[in-house]
């Protein structure tokens, strides 16, 4: 009981708040096994901290001093998160700052100290989108794009026909016999509610531009023309 009350309580209840946003941050990681020792990670991570404290760009230190090749090539930058994704330690960090804020200490994990900006702070909430896809021609991409083009203007003057063109034109046979659903609601931190796939970057930063309604964007994406 005294568990329950002390600990597990406090902790749940502040990963329910959290849970209410979607944050983007950016990390600079400095590992123990390449700074060959705890205290040299320490030095090596208040030297970059001083360093972004004195006006630099944090995407250019990740990119030149993060021991984490994924992060440090995107500019140290993360996929949005909420609450209960990430190491309790780097959470709570994050989670206390407000946007444009650098964590004053470098936060330290078991594997290494992770100096830490938040980039956004958002509401979190679903989305629940439906789309067409018209999948790559590499031999003829403009056929492609003029097609996506007809398919806009003739759903612009009658939107409510947007599941019977997505059941005859899209290439996305999945969510085609739906209409053009992609699933039970998507989030930018968990993905889809049901399978967690994360939709590609184009995909996603257009669904959450728009209104809910009848709009409709035309995106270019790896896979091809998406409406």
């Amino acid at each position: 009981y005294f568990l329950e009350k002390k600990l597990v309580e406090p902790n749940i209840k502040e990963i329910q708040t959290n849970r209410k946003k979607d944050i983007k941050i950016a990390v600079v990681f400095v590992s123990f096994a390449k700074s060959f020792s705890e205290t040299g990670a320490l030095q090596r991570a208040n030297s970059i901290l001083n360093l972004l404290k004195s006006g630099a760009n944090f995407a250019t230190v990740a990119k030149d001093s993060s021991d984490d090749d994924q992060t440090g090539t995107n500019g140290g930058e993360l996929p949005y998160i909420t609450g209960g994704m990430l190491l309790r330690e780097i959470e709570q960090a994050a989670f206390s700052l407000k946007v444009g804020q650098l964590y004053p200490t470098p936060v330290k994990t078991k594997v290494g100290y992770f100096v830490i900006t938040l980039l956004k702070d958002e509401p979190r909430y679903f989305v629940y989108p439906k789309h067409i896809l018209l999948s790559n021609n590499p031999n003829d991409s403009l056929s492609v794009i003029r097609k996506a083009d007809s398919l806009l203007a003739v759903l612009r003057k009658n939107p409510t026909r947007f599941e019977a063109m997505a059941k005859e034109f899209s290439d996305d046979k999945q969510s085609s016999e739906k209409g053009g659903y992609l699933g039970n609601g998507y989030s930018r931190s968990t993905g889809m509610k049901d399978s967690k796939v994360k939709l590609v970057a184009e995909v996603e930063n257009a669904l959450f531009s728009l209104k809910p309604g009848n709009n409709f964007e035309k995106v270019v994406s790896e896979y091809g023309v998406h409406i």
